[in-house]
């Protein structure tokens, strides 16, 4: 998922990508600021919830436990590189 990408005429910005569920939700508790829990993201009718609470957990428990941080440094190079390809194009 791209940081950022035009929307119409408009640009859509996602700022908190780089942050995690956990430390954006302790971070409100620690302000007590109330949020909302979108009940969707735990269907496992979806599978970006399948890939977040199975896949994800597996990966880091019988293969690398800093996986979820590699997979993150991939996207953002993957991104980098495909920004100077469309450049180039």
């Amino acid at each position: 998922m791209a940081r950022d990408r035009p929307l119409g005429h408009a640009v859509l910005i996602r700022p908190l990508l780089a942050i995690r569920r956990s430390e954006l939700t302790a971070y409100l508790d620690a302000i007590d600021q109330p949020y909302r829990h979108d009940s969707s993201n735990d269907d496992p009718r979806f599978t970006r919830n399948r890939i977040r609470h199975q896949l994800l957990p597996r990966l880091q428990r019988h293969f690398n436990a800093e996986a979820v941080q590699s997979l993150l440094r991939l996207g953002t190079l993957a991104g980098e590189a495909q920004s100077v390809i469309d450049q180039l194009v």
